[in-house]
């Protein structure tokens, strides 16, 4: 059998990958391009959504009001959360605490995805970063070696992360958060 790639709608070449019937077979990193487009995995047929495959997926602070994360961080969590429900990723929730504020944020990002059925397990915490490089760099200890990994961050702040994340040596996968109307 042979896993043929499919760009749907993107550019460039993937080799077929060998299969045999009946048995795992392990398919190829991404190696398409679709500009404005973010890749999530593979689907397994024409009609189902992309299996999400990373092991690890940052989930980038982004504000916090006392102890309750703002609406901007809301929305990162709220995609973490769903994407949890698909995927077997362990996240990792990154953010120091302010100068203005009474926690580090990964606390309450922790405390906000456990209260809405985050499996505890599954979330790591990385409390000491004060900037998306630092949040990208200290998530780093967390990964396993040869472990792939993605970030959650909003629209408007993803490619600046992937081009952090490329530069720190991670591949620069980016899933986007809706950014609310009011923000901050």
């Amino acid at each position: 059998y042979s896993i043929v790639y499919n760009p749907n709608g993107g550019s460039g070449e993937m080799d077929v990958t060998a299969a045999t019937y009946d048995s795992e077979a392990t398919v190829a990193t991404n190696g398409f391009m679709w500009a404005g487009h973010v890749f999530a995995g593979w689907a397994t047929n024409a009609t189902d959504e992309a299996a999400y495959a990373a092991d690890y997926v940052l989930v980038l602070g982004a504000g916090i009001h006392d102890d309750q994360p703002s609406a901007t961080l809301c929305s990162r969590l709220d995609t973490a959360l769903g994407l949890m429900e698909t995927s077997d990723a362990v996240f990792i929730l990154c953010g120091g605490q302010g100068d203005d504020e009474i926690m580090p944020e990964s606390h309450v990002m922790y405390n906000y995805m456990t209260a809405h059925g985050a499996d505890p397990a599954r979330l790591r915490v990385e409390d000491t970063s004060k900037n998306t490089v630092e949040n990208v760099e200290n998530a780093k200890a967390f990964l396993t070696e040869g472990a792939s990994a993605a970030v959650i961050t909003n629209e408007f702040h993803l490619a600046r992360t992937r081009r952090i994340m490329a530069r720190a040596g991670l591949d620069p996968v980016g899933i986007a958060a809706p950014t609310p109307y009011r923000s901050m």
